[in-house]
């Protein structure tokens, strides 16, 4: 499942990047790792102490996790939303399989408008 719709909100460029990098990080570690019949990708705006951020969350049902190391590509994925100022979050799934979020900070520009 994919939303129809981009987010009302965008963040920076680089920020972006960093969303786009980690989805399809996420994409391709459930087409080659989980066996799931069911992928759910959805971003959710949200307003915290230090500001507004962009969520991303890929959310699988297939076998979860099969270790506690990150691999490669999960460490990369870490270091590129953290060098945004972002945060990257892997565990297991609400109700099996496998669970990544990542939050980035918003730009002031929303979709249609000028930055």
């Amino acid at each position: 499942e994919v939303p129809e719709e981009p987010p009302a909100e965008l963040p920076g460029e680089e920020a972006e990047a960093a969303l786009a990098w980690a989805l399809r990080e996420a994409v391709t570690n459930v087409v080659r790792h989980s066996g799931a019949r069911r992928c759910t990708v959805a971003f959710t705006a949200r307003q915290t102490l230090a500001g507004r951020l962009l969520e991303l969350t890929v959310e699988d049902d297939g076998v979860g996790a099969s270790g506690t190391a990150a691999g490669n590509g999960l460490t990369g994925l870490s270091e590129r939303v953290e060098a945004v100022g972002g945060a990257l979050e892997t565990g297991p799934g609400d109700r099996r399989g496998f669970r990544l979020a990542v939050r980035v900070p918003l730009a002031r520009a929303t979709v249609g408008s000028p930055s």
